[in-house]
């Protein structure tokens, strides 16, 4: 629960949430302070824009503001981002284990895990019987 008047950073332009069509889109979910302090959502599709991969730009934009704020103050909460250029290419940047989910036209809805790996991400695909031990 919030605090009366408090807001959370899913609702902000460019921490939350941000797409425009130059570059693509991103939500991001996390500790929301800590994902305000870098505009992260803009700051990914920024990268996007200026010619990064969907993925290279996720995992540039969790890093950096992670080392900037842990240089800052001595830690960084949790973080995690997933995006979208304008070609529809998704890319996934984390500083802890993230699961997600994703489908489009073609592909079915398949579970995967990120986890940081270094100054990048590391993408595993988790099928369901592995999840729930159902075949």
């Amino acid at each position: 629960l919030k605090d009366k008047g408090r807001l959370g950073d899913s609702p902000v332009v460019g921490c939350g949430f941000y797409a425009d069509n130059e570059s693509g889109a991103a939500a991001a979910t996390g500790l929301g302070e800590d994902i305000a302090k870098g505009v992260l959502c803009y700051q990914v599709c920024t990268l996007m824009k200026n010619g990064y991969s969907a993925q290279s730009a996720a995992s540039q934009a969790v890093s950096d503001l992670t080392r900037s704020l842990t240089k800052r103050r001595g830690h960084c909460d949790s973080i995690s981002l997933i995006c979208m250029d304008k070609e529809g290419n998704i890319g996934v940047g984390t500083n802890i284990p993230f699961a997600f989910v994703c489908a489009d036209d073609t592909h079915p809805a398949q579970l995967y895990l990120a986890e940081p790996a270094e100054g990048d991400t590391r993408i595993t695909l988790i099928s369901a019987t592995e999840i729930s031990g159902i075949d």
